[in-house]
């Protein structure tokens, strides 16, 4: 699933309030992979219909305006980035990009995961922000 035109022109356009449950779950489930639980799902799920249609807009056309790589030079501090080589929005080369960009950033690559790591291994994931945080301490 790649962020385009034509998924805001047919898809995004098209929404209407509340936000269609089916919808919401589809793109849960098409931006992560088989290991999110059924209870987490249903758990996003819950919270993206909450999520006015203004919103979804927004931002989606916001992701196809905004272009702030001119700027990421600038940027000094550590980052961490987080990756699911699963992913489907995302490619490793994307990441690699924005890597070189940023002076200080780390790259963690979360084998088996999709676009949403922190939900898929939430424990890796908070591990990794915990030792991040704690070693710039």
């Amino acid at each position: 699933m790649q962020i385009s035109i034509q998924f805001i022109d047919y898809v995004v356009s098209t929404l209407t309030e509340p936000v269609d449950r089916d919808f919401a779950s589809s793109f849960v489930t098409d931006t992560s992979t088989d290991e999110l639980s059924s209870s987490t799902i249903d758990r996003l799920v819950d919270e993206l219909v909450k999520v006015p249609v203004v919103a979804w807009e927004e931002m989606f056309t916001s992701l196809l305006d905004y272009d702030d790589s001119s700027e990421l030079w600038q940027l000094s501090m550590p980052a961490l980035m987080v990756w699911g080589d699963l992913d489907p929005l995302v490619t490793r080369a994307m990441q690699e990009t924005l890597k070189s960009e940023l002076s200080r950033a780390e790259l963690r690559v979360y084998e088996g995961a999709g676009h949403t790591p922190r939900w898929e291994q939430p424990e890796r994931f908070a591990a990794d922000v915990a030792s991040f945080t704690h070693a710039l301490s």
